[in-house]
């Protein structure tokens, strides 16, 4: 009895063995199967984006008090420290520097050369031109009176190549002259900063004066400040705010463009209103300049020269009137 459910128990366990046998691999091949999903689904995914640059710090905008109204202008932001530069006069022939590029002091901008120079040194070159040519002449001719023997001619010939010699050496000093009176017509710039040039193309071949400045160079790593266009109408709400604040000046909201989440502060004073209206994008407007505070301007620094901004300015409700 015992003996013959040995065999019988050895197939029952066979049977146990195979089943488990059976799931262990199934298991095995689903744990594979998740482990690849896993795997593709991580090398499909995009990578992570890159930090976004540490903005300047919020400056909460101050509450507008009560029975005060806004007004709102726009500008560009731009350096405090820009000087005109000069030239002597003439014509403007070239430009050493695009608008927008950094420049050295004395480093050239622009050639501006006289019609008088222009003139005298084409004539100085073509002297000298031709004084060279006849030089060649006479002594060809010289050379072929005395194979000649011709002890006259060649006498003559070499008395006139002395002259024609003398000539070209005066021509070529000449035209010394007149390149280097050319060469002080090159304008450098007075200072490290940035070119500043309104259609540089358009002047080219131009005549300027003395009096007028031919370009602008902006020292960046001085102050800042915001150029802004009051709207007519509400210039005089804004002369009349302007008066009564005196030489405290009246406060500014300042947003730019690169940061329209963030509102800075500044200061406009009646000595940094222009003194009459002038016309912009076909409509007149007063010009100002927006002192930024010392945060604000640290902050503004590190957007390009010419960035966009919108001021706001509270007036008091008396003077709305």
């Amino acid at each position: 009895m015992s003996f013959e459910a040995g065999p019988a128990r050895e197939r029952e366990l066979l049977s146990k063995l195979s089943r488990w046998r059976q799931i262990a691999l199934i298991t095995t091949a689903l744990l594979v199967l998740c482990t690849a999903a896993l795997i593709v689904l991580a090398l499909r995914r995009p990578p992570a984006a890159a930090p976004a640059p540490t903005p300047p710090p919020l400056i909460e905008p101050s509450e507008q008090p009560s029975g005060a109204s806004a007004i709102e202008a726009g500008g560009t932001l731009a350096p405090s420290n820009v000087q005109p530069v000069f030239s002597t006069g003439g014509r403007v022939r070239e430009w050493h520097c695009k608008s927008g590029e950094q420049v050295r002091k004395g480093q050239k901008i622009v050639t501006v050369t006289s019609e008088t120079v222009e003139v005298e040194l084409a004539r100085a070159q073509a002297w000298l031109t031709e004084r060279t040519a006849l030089i060649d002449a006479l002594a060809k001719s010289m050379d072929k009176a005395k194979s000649l023997g011709d002890d006259n001619a060649r006498a003559r010939f070499e008395v006139e190549l002395v002259r024609a010699g003398v000539q070209r050496q005066q021509a070529a000093e000449q035209l010394e002259a007149l390149n280097r009176r050319k060469s002080e017509g090159t304008v450098l710039s007075p200072l490290d900063g940035t070119v500043i040039v309104s259609a540089p193309d358009e002047l080219i071949g131009r005549l300027v004066s003395p009096s007028e400045p031919i370009c602008r160079v902006a020292d960046p790593r001085g102050a800042w400040h915001a150029d802004v266009w009051f709207a007519e109408h509400g210039v005089g709400i804004l002369l009349r705010s302007l008066d009564q604040a005196k030489d405290g000046g009246i406060a500014v909201e300042v947003v730019a463009d690169a940061f329209p989440d963030r509102v800075f502060r500044g200061t406009l004073n009646r000595d940094d209103v222009a003194r009459e209206l002038t016309r912009r994008d076909d409509g007149a407007v007063l010009a100002a300049r927006v002192r930024l505070d010392e945060d604000s301007e640290r902050a503004l620094r590190m957007l390009p020269m010419g960035s966009k901004v919108r001021v706001k300015v509270s007036v008091p409700e008396q003077s709305a009137r």
